[in-house]
């Protein structure tokens, strides 16, 4: 069933607009939309938690954001950690490239990468 919901600040709220969604390594903006819907006596209630992302239009932003760089990557069985670790050290691969280091949650991610060997194949 299609709805829409309007978000607006609270009018005691000391924050000017909503924060862009963010995933960092310490720090994470989000927001969540819960919907509880009750269902009489005998039933439990049904519950729906849905994450939903927040973006600021290019246009709108106080200060142009600088422009992406380029980070080179380099992930072989000695930097990668993983659940896996016994069969990635004795299997050996190696894996570089490169990505931007901001993207729009609108447009594809840009970088290259290229699996330089793997002894899966």
């Amino acid at each position: 069933i299609p709805f829409s919901v309007n978000l607006k600040e609270d009018e005691e709220s000391i924050v000017e607009n909503f924060y862009e969604t963010f995933h960092g390594k310490y720090i994470n903006i989000k927001y969540l939309l819960t919907a509880n819907i009750p269902r009489g006596y005998l039933h439990r209630p049904l519950t729906a938690t849905m994450e939903f992302t927040i973006e600021s239009d290019r246009d709108d932003l106080p200060e142009r954001p600088s422009p992406p760089q380029m980070v080179i990557f380099n992930i072989t069985q000695n930097t990668a950690r993983h659940r896996l670790l016994s069969e990635i050290i004795t299997g050996g691969f190696r894996v570089t490239g490169k990505i931007a280091t901001q993207c729009s949650l609108q447009d594809p991610l840009s970088g290259e990468l290229t699996v330089e060997a793997s002894s899966v194949p």
